[in-house]
């Protein structure tokens, strides 16, 4: 089974399969995917990623700079006139994206 795996074979697949030979097996694995080895495959459902826009990638970018620097959050929260917590609270929520920044219309 491993030595099956090691050379980018299926490893479940029985041998005793008599249309097939090693040489093959890979190229019959790439015309029709094992639904065990395929990434997000299950449930049959949607994929669970959404797609973002470059802005809200962006935004949360951005919230995740400030949340990592302290010296960005405190000036931040000085320039807002707000206390350090409050500006961290605004950060994380705009990463979780439950908030959007002033001046953003959507």
């Amino acid at each position: 089974m491993r030595d099956r795996q090691a050379r980018g074979k299926d490893p479940y697949r029985s041998d005793s399969d008599p249309h097939s030979s090693d040489d093959d097996d890979y190229d019959n694995d790439i015309r029709r995917p094992s639904s065990k080895m395929r990434l997000g495959g299950g449930g049959g459902g949607g994929s669970r990623l959404e797609k973002l826009d470059f802005s809200r990638v962006e935004l949360r970018h951005r919230a995740v700079t400030f949340l990592e620097n302290p010296e960005l959050l405190m000036m931040y929260a000085q320039s807002k006139g707000d206390s350090v917590a409050s500006a961290r609270l605004h950060f994380t929520r705009m990463l979780c994206g439950y908030e959007k920044p002033e001046g953003m219309n959507e």
